[in-house]
Order: structure tokens, then C-alpha cells, then sequence
């Protein structure tokens, strides 16, 4: 009985001094990575004016969300933090009230069909959605391309919880699949990284694939 009465003061300990640690972070979420072990921990990665903070959570998660986009990458978070030091901390509790911000949340939708279509094979509709950058290059005709990719980590790990957003430019927006997504070229592992534009009708696309393993390029599926 008293170790049980112990256990229970040290958990009640760890949660006020967690509370004591909290800060409201406010920001655009950029990645949320369950990867897979399927444990039910997860990492975010969230935006703010101060820079981009990484958090961890474990499920279940106490959470306030007006709709289903707020789960998007993109959405505006408030989020709960105990921080653990400089741009890291735990999630204890968000809100969302449905807002995003738009030229992320497209870019990352732009993404996350386009890998869909890959990974089902759909290839007319993959090469529909690719910029007229790519189009007109000779990346086409190259054996090293996008389709040559081994997705099933992508479609097995969560597809869309796959993709960080790793860079924003004033016309384009750098998207990454997941370590943690097993994305693999040529049987190595490689990091598949997605460069997102607007185009001058306003619609988002594909501009860009760029293929790398973890030592020695392999593959610019857009520039040939």
C-alpha cells in the first residue's frame, strides 16, 4: 500500500511540475510522425514566430479540434507544452479552431495525392500532376524516376502522416517523406523530397523530385 501511495505523489509530482513547465505555443503544424512501431507515441513539429519547435506525445491525447482538418498538416495549432529545453518539449493538451494556413495545407494535399497515385500505380494521373517545369525536361525518358521508388512504408505507416514540411520559399514549398516512412531506391534507404509549387492558374504541383540516399545522390527526377 505505500509503495502504491508513493507511486501515485511521484506521478502527481511529475504532473504539477510539467504544468509549472508549460507554455502556449501557437503555430502551424508542420509534420505529425506516429512512425512504425505503432506504440502510440508521435512526434509534431509546429511553427512558431520564435522558430520551429519539436514535441512528443503519446496517445491518448487531449485534444479540441472544430473539424477534421485540424488534424492536417497545415492546420493552426495552440498547443499545451511542458518544455524539456530549446524548441522541445511534451504535449499535454491542443486546440484548433478549424483555420490553416492555406499555401502549406495545399502544398502538403498536393503532395499527399500525388504520392497516393504513385504508390497505386496510377501513373497517368501521377504525371497529370506534374509542373510544366518537369514537363518540358527530359526526366521522362531517365530509368531513375519517382515510379522506381519503394512506397509501402508510405501507404503502410499513414501516407499523409508521412510528409514533413521541411522549407517554405516565396514560390515553393519543400516537402519530405518520413524516415520513419521507409522509403526505399534501388534497395537503400532514401529520403524522398518533394518540391511544391504555385502555379500562375493558382493550382499547386508538382515541380520537382529529388531522390537521395543517405550517402551519395542518386536521382533529380526533374532535372535532366
Amino acid at each position: 500500500m505505500f509503495l502504491v501511495r508513493a507511486v501515485r505523489l511521484i506521478a502527481s509530482l511529475l504532473i504539477l511540475v510539467a504544468a509549472l513547465n508549460a507554455e502556449i505555443l501557437s503555430g502551424v503544424l508542420l509534420s505529425n510522425e506516429h512512425g512504425p512501431s505503432g506504440d502510440g507515441a508521435g512526434l509534431v513539429r509546429i511553427a512558431t514566430t520564435f522558430g520551429v519547435s519539436e514535441i512528443q506525445y503519446v496517445d491518448p491525447l487531449s485534444v479540441r479540434f472544430a473539424n477534421q482538418s485540424c488534424r492536417d498538416i497545415g492546420a493552426r495549432w495552440k498547443a499545451n507544452v511542458a518544455m524539456t529545453g530549446p524548441g522541445r518539449g511534451r504535449l499535454l493538451s491542443v486546440e484548433c479552431d478549424g483555420e490553416s494556413d492555406r499555401a502549406i495545407r495545399s502544398a502538403w494535399r498536393t503532395a499527399y495525392e500525388f504520392l497516393n497515385f504513385v504508390a497505386e500505380r496510377n501513373t497517368e494521373k501521377a504525371r497529370a500532376m506534374r509542373g510544366a517545369r518537369w514537363r518540358g525536361s527530359h526526366s521522362r525518358s531517365s530509368p531513375q524516376t519517382i515510379e522506381m521508388v519503394d512506397l509501402r512504408g508510405y501507404e503502410n505507416y499513414g501516407r499523409g502522416e508521412c510528409l514533413v514540411v521541411n522549407g517554405e520559399g516565396p514560390e515553393s514549398i519543400v516537402i519530405d517523406i518520413s524516415e520513419n516512412c521507409l522509403a526505399r531506391f534501388e534497395e537503400q534507404p532514401a529520403t524522398v523530397r518533394l518540391i511544391v509549387t504555385q502555379s500562375p492558374q493558382s493550382n499547386w504541383e508538382i515541380d520537382r523530385v529529388l531522390i537521395m540516399a543517405p550517402v551519395r545522390k542518386l536521382s533529380d527526377d526533374g532535372e535532366h
